[in-house]
C-alpha cells in the first residue's frame, strides 16, 4: 500500500478492531480504534529531490475492557511489521463513554512512488 493509514487499518482490522479515520462516526462499540493522522516528512535527500518519506500517526484505542492486553496485541503487531514507536500513552478513562484510552504514536517509512519521483 502507498500510506500509512491505509496500512494501519488494513492491520488493526486484521487483529479484530473496529477501526475508522481522524473520528469514530458511528455510535461507539466497547472497544473501537481511531487512526490520526500527525506528520510527514522526508528523507534521503541527493540532488535536492528527496527520496524517502517518513509518515506518522497515532492510534487511539478505547475500551471497556483489558487495555494493557489489547495495546500489547497492537504494539506486537506494529513491532513485527517494522513501525517505529515513538510514543505510548495512558490517556486515562473517559467518563461520558467510560472507556479506558490509549495512545500509540507510530512512524513508517514510505518510497516516494505516491509522488511520481
Amino acid at each position: 500500500m502507498d500510506n500509512i493509514l491505509s496500512d494501519l487499518n488494513a492491520l488493526l482490522t486484521g487483529l479484530g478492531f473496529k477501526v475508522s479515520t481522524g473520528v469514530y462516526k458511528e455510535s461507539p462499540p466497547d472497544e473501537y480504534i481511531v487512526i490520526t493522522p500527525t506528520n510527514n516528512f522526508f528523507l534521503g535527500y541527493a540532488d535536492n529531490k528527496p527520496r524517502f518519506e517518513t509518515q506518522g500517526a497515532e492510534i487511539s484505542l478505547y475500551t471497556r475492557g483489558q487495555y494493557i492486553d489489547q495495546t500489547n496485541l497492537i504494539v506486537g503487531a506494529l513491532l513485527k511489521d517494522g513501525y517505529t514507536i515513538p510514543l505510548r500513552l495512558y490517556e486515562g478513562i473517559d467518563n461520558n463513554a467510560g472507556l479506558h484510552h490509549y495512545t500509540i504514536g507510530v512512524y513508517s517509512l514510505y518510497g516516494l512512488q505516491a509522488y511520481g519521483a
